[in-house]
């Protein structure tokens, strides 16, 4: 996650302690101490094992479990770090800076002080400029300082390139010789920060001994102020007296920091005993000096607590301000170093291993993250563990799926089969939420996303025998549908009817009597999609009748106007969506459906007002642009379409549109007219971007006048990329017409 969400996922993990703390505490057997700081192979040359996808999670989970120094090990770690440092540069192109330095931060982080070579980045320019490029505009020094350093090393002798990188980093030293040289505390705080964000990406045992003396320069300088101020000196700057508050607080947990992001223990204990006596928080010295001295799984795991915990303070400063705690980074980083080593004592406790699984996903190295997880949850069985493990395992799909990593979430899966095999076993059945058969929906889900019909369907296939449900079953269809099996999609639809669930979840069995219509529709039985459409109308009044919250409601408004449109009733559709606006509220989700909604009908319809509302709508609600882009194009497209004289709503949503190289930007500059056809469609990466591309270039043709867009569209309509709203969108435009209903809305019910 981006560094500015980190301790909210935190304290949403941290009552996992207090949940299993007592089963798993007899567990912890007593095994030797691990320094964590090993002396490791001299710095010779390595040869990096190749890693392949396929292996990397396997990969990370044997570094993971056994630190013994080698030869051996070393050639893995460097292949590990230099796959790891591909997976970042793919989601640095994907313009997704942040997963892409949390990614090339976990890449470093498994490297100890004094393993690194530069072996592991070899080959790797393009990602660590792409890193550099991130973090040098956000005034970050100490990363600076080190990829810069890095690209010395890489780039060939007497190339332009290697003599710019060479200035650019002599400049970088200059500047902060000039600014951060000076003896004020703000000064040696700003040191100490740039130093060990350094540290955390160059692992030598130069780079810490700097950031070591940094530290320790700014903790004495603090409590020389604070004296000085005792006896009666004047009042400090307030920014010094800030930062000598910030040493005061958490300089002794910084030293101790340095350490523990390598799982030295010992080197922790000692340099936090040299720190000034009144800085150290006896907690902490308590924990570090068991881990140091002989320290089994059950201290190291009691650090990992402390670390952990929000209010791990022994005199916490008042309100608890973040920029006087531990630099979060380095925290993170101290978290990773420590839950590995706890990890590696005994791999078997749950929250530990719930504690590095969590980390190894804000990493971006979520695939290692289930084989951690079966360590505990299959080795000692046990409900609350194994859902807890299923859970993670799902938010780390959902969260690849949403960043449109498919190659993630499908490694994450593949590494996942030893907890799917355990939950898909009949005593956890109806015991561990979520199920293995919700995982494997899940998976299928963000395969027909993919486009990767073939995959999804046995998936989805495997979960309904395990845990029949409308949205499988739902999904199912709307592949069969897209196979050109349309008696098998209307099979489906008919069990997910049957099903107890369908009276409860009557959304969702609107949405499968709504595809029943279009199915019937492209079979031309009018007789049986009008019933299908009747029973739609039925369905969604009876869910907005029960509605309970704004959402449910907002839900059900969307959903009747939806079915209304099929209908042609155009000033019901109309009424449902302004309630649904209304029931939307703040909601920014809801809203940006509903907004789309709308927009879409609009388009169909070629109603440039409602249209306009709808973009509106968006701007006012600041939507993301990944939503706002569609609705603005769907507006260009209509007034284009309808030859109605644009009033610059369009135009003023595209270009509010942020220009960061992602999908949304591409798509805003070729509405904009500033990018040609041949450019979007070959800045499309996956199969949806490409489909969308052929959509819109099409429609631009067609509403020009090409007759032979047609052909584009029905194209676009036999795409893979079934979830896609486009399409859609391309069947409606190529049915014309029958799209609607041929008969009116059913006798006796009242439209609201």
């Amino acid at each position: 996650m981006p560094e500015s969400n980190y301790f909210s996922g935190v304290r949403r993990f941290a009552p996992l302690f207090l949940v299993v703390a007592a089963w798993a505490g007899g567990g912890c057997q007593p095994k030797p101490a691990s320094a964590g700081g090993a002396k490791t192979p001299s710095a010779q040359e390595i040869n990096p094992i190749a890693v392949p996808d396929d292996a990397f999670a396997g990969s990370v989970h044997k570094l993971l479990r056994d630190g013994k120094s080698s030869p051996e090990r070393l050639s893995l770690l460097a292949g590990v770090v230099s796959r790891q440092l591909d997976h970042a540069g793919e989601r640095f192109v994907a313009r997704q800076q942040d997963r892409g330095l949390a990614s090339l931060s976990g890449a470093f982080l498994l490297v100890r002080t004094g393993e690194f070579r530069m072996e592991m980045v070899k080959g790797r320019e393009q990602t660590i400029a792409a890193a550099l490029s991130f973090v040098a505009p956000r005034g970050d020094e100490g990363r600076t300082v080190a990829f810069l350093t890095m690209q010395d090393s890489l780039l060939p002798p007497g190339t332009p390139a290697l003599k710019d990188n060479q200035e650019h980093l002599s400049a970088l030293k200059e500047w902060m010789r000039d600014t951060r040289g000076g003896t004020s505390l703000e000064a040696l705080g700003s040191l100490e920060r740039v130093y060990a964000l350094r540290s955390l990406v160059e692992p030598t045992a130069e780079s810490l001994a700097t950031a070591r003396e940094a530290t320790m320069r700014w903790m004495h300088a603090a409590l020389r102020m604070s004296g000085e101020r005792k006896a009666g000196s004047p009042r400090p700057r307030r920014e010094d007296a800030l930062e000598a508050f910030r040493a005061i607080h958490s300089g002794a947990e910084t030293i101790a920091a340095l350490h523990l992001r390598s799982g030295d223990g010992i080197g922790a204990s000692a340099d936090f005993e040299r720190t000034p006596a009144e800085l150290r928080p006896q907690s902490l010295g308590d924990r570090l000096d068991r881990v140091a001295n002989g320290g089994d799984a059950t201290a190291w795991r009691e650090l990992l607590a402390w670390l952990w915990n929000p209010e791990r303070k022994d005199s916490p400063p008042p309100g608890d301000e973040p920029e006087l705690a531990i630099d979060p980074n380095l925290l993170k980083a101290a978290l990773f170093g420590t839950a590995i080593e706890a990890y590696r004592l005994d791999p078997t406790v749950p929250d530990v291993a719930m504690a590095l699984a969590t980390l190894l996903v804000q990493l971006g190295m979520p695939e290692a993250a289930p084989l951690v997880l079966a360590d505990a949850a299959v080795t000692r069985p046990n409900a609350a563990v194994l859902s807890g493990s299923m859970g993670l395992v799902l938010q780390a799909l959902t969260r690849e799926s949403e960043a449109d990593d498919t190659a993630s979430a499908r490694r994450i899966y593949a590494s996942s089969e030893p907890l799917l095999t355990l939950a898909s076993k009949p005593e956890w059945r109806g015991r561990v939420e979520p199920s293995a058969a919700r995982l494997r929906f899940a998976m299928g889900t963000i395969e027909t996303r993919a486009g990767n019909l073939a995959v999804a369907k046995p998936l989805l296939e495997s979960s309904v025998a395990l845990e029949p449900t409308i949205e499988a079953y739902l999904a199912l269809a709307a592949i069969d549908r897209q196979a050109g099996k349309a008696d098998a999609a209307l099979g489906h639809l008919s069990r997910a009817l049957a099903a107890p669930e369908a009276r409860q979840n009557l959304l969702s069995a609107t949405e499968a009597h709504l595809l029943g219509f279009e199915i019937q529709k492209d079979l031309g039985r009018a007789d049986k999609a009008n019933a299908s459409l009747a029973s739609a109308l039925v369905s969604t009044l009876e869910a907005r009748k029960r509605a309970s919250n704004p959402l449910s409601k907002g839900q059900a408004e969307r959903l009747l106007a939806r079915v209304l449109f099929r209908f042609s009733d155009a000033a019901g559709a109309a009424r449902a969506t302004e309630r649904a606006f209304v029931a939307a509220g703040q909601d920014k989700r809801e809203l940006a459906a509903t907004v789309l909604d709308a927009a879409q009908r609009a388009f169909l319809k070629k109603d440039v007002a409602a249209a306009r509302a709808a973009v509106n709508r968006g701007l006012a609600g600041e939507l993301p642009d990944d939503d706002l882009v569609y609705a603005a194009l769907w507006l260009l497209f209509t007034e284009k379409d309808t030859k109605a004289r644009s009033d610059g709503t369009a135009s003023k949503a595209l270009a509010s549109i942020k220009d960061d190289g992602r999908w949304s930007s591409r798509l805003s500059l070729w509405g904009l007219g500033r990018m040609k056809d041949a450019d979007l469609v070959a800045a499309a990466r996956t199969v949806g971007q490409k489909t969308e591309a052929s959509f819109y270039t099409a429609l631009s043709r067609k509403v020009a006048g090409d007759g032979a867009a047609d052909i584009a569209l029905a194209e676009v309509a036999k795409s893979p990329a079934i979830d896609l709203v486009e399409v859609q969108l391309a069947r409606d435009l190529l049915a014309g017409p029958s799209r609607f209903s041929n008969g009116p809305t059913p006798a006796g019910v009242a439209i609201p």
